[in-house]
């Protein structure tokens, strides 16, 4: 087994944010599918950010709350690149 994590990103701002991984089907967000996003959730909204393109994005809390399938990553260990 290899430990399986992503570079930190390169704002101060996002040094609070958690990895979840997120199914995105809201058709006005410029990302969607499964994804594996950087998430900071505030009192309004929840800004996102995909690690590797770095695309950043946020939707009301409202929208969040209504995600089904979402799951924060605690722990980032992969074999043969599947999240355990």
């Amino acid at each position: 087994m290899r430990k399986f994590s992503y570079k930190s990103l390169p704002w101060k701002s996002w040094s609070t944010a958690k990895l979840w991984d997120i199914n995105l089907y809201i058709m006005r967000l410029p990302l969607c599918g499964q994804r594996h996003m950087w998430v900071k959730v505030g009192r309004k909204y929840v800004t996102m950010c995909e690690p590797v393109s770095l695309i950043k994005f946020r939707i009301r809390k409202s929208e969040w709350d209504s995600i089904k399938h979402k799951q924060q990553l605690d722990e980032y260990i992969c074999e043969a690149g599947y999240l355990l």
